[in-house]
């Protein structure tokens, strides 16, 4: 995904991106503004048992992942970095997600009144 933001910046569109610290670009380029986000306090306290999750019944694991995305969908939303954005009066034209277990992410689009691509 941050390829295309990349690339879209590249060409001249003004990108501003939320994105974990660990994939932030090392390069600079003025059409790109990367919003931070820290997921890796919250990453390290999740452990993932593949043997036990292996064991789980269906509706187990739908629950056990819907759990997982509503505590990093909490964390994101509580991020000040995402707060300032959201009280920064910016303007978008269009909104870029990845469909994963976010989507309570779609609501930018409708803050932001911009069209919406998943």
């Amino acid at each position: 995904g941050n390829k295309i933001l990349l690339e879209l910046a590249r060409r001249g569109h003004q990108v501003t991106a939320i994105v974990q610290r660990k994939f932030a670009p090392n390069t600079a380029n003025k059409n790109y503004q990367p919003i931070i986000i820290d997921y890796d306090s919250y990453l390290k306290n999740q452990s993932i048992n593949l043997y036990k999750s292996a064991e789980k019944g269906l509706l187990d694991k739908i629950w056990s992942t819907s759990g997982g995305g509503l505590g990093l969908t909490e964390l994101f939303f509580n991020q000040s970095s995402v707060q300032n954005l959201l009280k920064s009066n910016q303007e978008f034209d269009m909104v870029i997600l990845e469909q994963f277990l976010n989507d309570a992410f779609k609501g930018f689009c409708n803050f932001y009144k911009a069209h919406c691509v998943a």
